[in-house]
């Protein structure tokens, strides 16, 4: 898979859908058992939970959601130096969010929803990961 042996192997699910998040996890743990993940309704709470020296391999960032969106999210991290790879994850078929997420150099790649586990393993079929 690419891995480095010593990488944290965490992928943050930044959702404020529970069974959007359910989904996420059942599919990443069946893509790969030795992934853990860590779930997030809050982006807040998932932004303040960041630090330099606890950072994830991936997050994955719904577009839209209270209180703090991941446009936000991602400028946020971008003003902290947070290097994490992201995928936007959402629903929205906004073709300006799609353009809007190459402004991030943190955006590897833009997912709609559903997540399927076609879409999974291509998260991890590209170079940075």
């Amino acid at each position: 898979m690419g891995f480095n042996e010593n990488e944290k192997r965490e992928v943050w699910v930044i959702d404020d859908d529970s069974i959007t998040q359910f989904i996420a996890k059942k599919l990443l743990i069946n893509y790969d058992s030795t992934l853990t993940t860590k779930h997030f309704t809050d982006p807040i709470e998932a932004y303040r939970s960041l630090s330099d020296k606890y950072l994830p391999l991936l997050i994955l960032l719904d577009v839209n959601m209270p209180f703090l969106n991941g446009w936000q999210f991602l400028d946020q991290m971008q003003e902290n130096g947070y290097n994490v790879d992201v995928h936007m994850f959402t629903s929205s078929i906004d073709e300006r969010d799609k353009i809007r997420s190459n402004n991030y150099k943190q955006v590897k790649g833009y997912i709609l929803k559903p997540l399927t586990q076609d879409k999974i393993e291509n998260l991890f079929k590209t170079e940075h990961i």
